[in-house]
This record gives C-alpha cells, structure tokens and sequence, in this order.
C-alpha cells in the first residue's frame, strides 16, 4: 500500500523538505512481502512536485504497483538586503529634477533560484528635491514575498543665475541714482531668489565709477555673485553768474575806453573748482558802441566734458551746446 499524497513545506533557509512515509505489502499467499519505491523514505525533495513509485512481488513472480506524489512547497520568502539610505544625487542641469540612480538591493532565497527586486520610485525615476521613500519588493519563484524600504535624497547644488549681469550700469548726474533694479536672478528650482546689492538698488551715486557688489542665494543655500560698475556721467551745465551791462563813456574827442568790472563767478554740480575768464579781459580798450565780452569757466572734469551754455544777458535766449566751455556775454 502506498501512502497518500505528502505536502511539506521546504525546512528554513533550504530547498528542500526530509520526506518520510510508510509502505507495505500483502499477498493472498499470506507470507510477509517487502516493497520498494523509486524515492525512499528520509529523503530531501526539492521544491515541487514529485512522483514516487513503489512495488512488491510475491514468490510466484506476481508484482503490485502503486504510486503517490510529494509536493515540496517553499513557503519561506526571500531575504532583502536595503541599505538605511541612498545619495545625496543632485538635480539635473538647469532643472528643478533630477535621477534616482540607486544601485537595486541584493536578494537572496531558499531555493537557490532568481529572485525579481522591484523598486518605487524606480531606479532612475525622475525626482523633485527634498527626501522620498524607496520600497523595494523582493519574489521569489515560488511568489513568495518581502520588502524593505529607504531614504533617498535629490539636492540642489547648482547657484543661482545672473543671467543679464551687465559690466556696468549708466546714469546721469541730475538724477544720481540708478533707478532699475540691477540685477535679477533665476534659479533651477523655478524661483527667483531675492538680490542683495551694495550699494543697493536706487542708491544716490555720486559723478563718477562706483563698484557695485550683488548676491542672490536660493533656497538649498547655493550663491552667486554679480559684479559691475555703476557709472554716473556729469549731464548738468555749471552755472555762471557774469557781471550786469556796463555803459562806460569816453573821453572827449576819444573813439575808445578802458573798461573794468568785476570778476564773474562759477558754480558745478560736481563741486569741482573751475577758473573763469574773460575775452577780453577787465582793463582792455574798447570802441564807441556796443561790445561783447565772453566769459568761460573751464570745468575741471574727469570722465566727461562739460556744457556750453552761450548768449546774451539783455533778455535774449540762452541755447545749449556740448563742448568744453560755459559761456556769457554782456554788452557794454
């Protein structure tokens, strides 16, 4: 008589189950028969379905044959190995995303067979910046089970960008100030980190070149720096006072005099002291009738050249004209 079908389970950490049973032999013949089988009993089966066969023959030559199946189950899942945590990796250029380029966790099983690891978020799966959880799922061939999950971390290394940081920046000297914001930065994470200027945005400047300092630092911590100069040109005419008209008369039977005023005076925006001079000057000779003298103040600039601001005192039209002197007339 065979035994009927045996399921076991595989023993821990092995491929197989120790399979122990019982058969026997009757004859009408009443004496005692011995069986055999093509697996006996005690032996390791491996995982799966196995077809066993035993006989007996009596002292006539008359054979029995009977037969039963052992499935050897693997109820056992299989071993995964995760690490606590994975990266940091980085963004992609420009990006605010980048790849999760983890190494897949080793797996082992009882059986000795393959085991399939998947993991979510996948190995090279796009990612925003900040922490995910990995869970990784190790099966087995028998489909058999287990998981374990980590940290991974997409950080931002790359700074801000000064994409129209300019060499310099022009303005004039009647307004002083540069009154657009100077720079203005982006960055990979999609924000438009703040810009801390020195001198900051819509400083007075003073005539002349300023070195103007900017940072902008995103939200990961990363910085950068812009760097130009903030040139103030001298765009306001000086401003000369000249002497009110002189009537002088002559001498008798004389066609000309000497004439004397006071001497003109001179002012700049910038400051800057200048010399004012006559043409001709106090003390020349003059003809009968009406004469103009011409006052010019020399402006000692650095960078760029004065105005010229010419006309008459007695009500006429000044006009402006660029050039290297300030000038007036009064008549005499």
């Amino acid at each position: 008589m065979c035994p009927s079908r045996i399921t076991e389970a595989t023993e821990a950490g092995k491929p197989y189950a120790t399979i122990t049973y019982e058969s026997s032999a009757a004859d009408n013949s009443g004496h005692d028969l011995s069986s055999t089988c093509s697996l006996a009993s005690g032996s390791q089966v491996t995982i799966g379905l196995t077809a066993v066969t035993c006989n007996a023959t009596d002292s006539s030559g008359n054979t029995g044959v009977c037969g039963f199946d052992i499935t050897v189950l693997d109820e056992e899942a299989p071993i995964l190995f995760c690490p606590s945590t994975v990266g940091p990796f980085n963004t992609s250029i420009n990006q605010a995303t980048g790849l999760l380029g983890f190494p897949l966790p080793r797996a082992g099983d009882n059986s000795g067979q393959a085991v399939t690891v998947t993991c979510n978020p996948s190995v090279g799966a796009r990612v925003p910046i900040g922490s995910h959880n990995i869970t990784c799922t190790a099966t087995d061939t028998s489909g058999q089970m287990s998981q374990c999950s980590f940290a991974g971390t997409l950080v931002d290394r790359q700074a801000p960008d000064f994409s129209n940081c300019p060499p310099s920046r022009l303005g004039k000297s009647s307004t002083s100030k540069l009154t657009d914001t100077f720079v203005l930065a982006t960055d990979n994470d999609g924000s438009a980190p703040g810009v801390v200027c020195q001198p900051p945005a819509n400083s007075s400047f003073e005539v002349g070149t300023t070195a103007v300092m900017c940072a902008a630092v995103d939200a990961a911590g990363n910085a950068a720096a812009c760097n130009f100069d903030a040139v103030i040109v001298d765009d306001e005419a000086p401003v000369l006072q000249c002497p009110d008209a002189i009537s002088v008369p002559t001498a008798s039977r004389a066609v000309s005099a000497i004439v004397t005023w006071s001497a003109a005076t001179a002012t700049d925006n910038v400051g800057v002291a200048g010399s004012v001079t006559c043409l001709p000057a106090s003390g020349a000779l003059f003809d009968f009738g009406i004469n103009q003298v011409f006052f010019a103040f020399v402006a000692l600039l650095c960078g760029c050249s004065p105005f010229t601001y010419t006309g008459e005192l007695r009500g006429t039209r000044c006009g402006w004209q660029q050039g290297h002197l300030l000038v007036c007339s009064f008549r005499h």
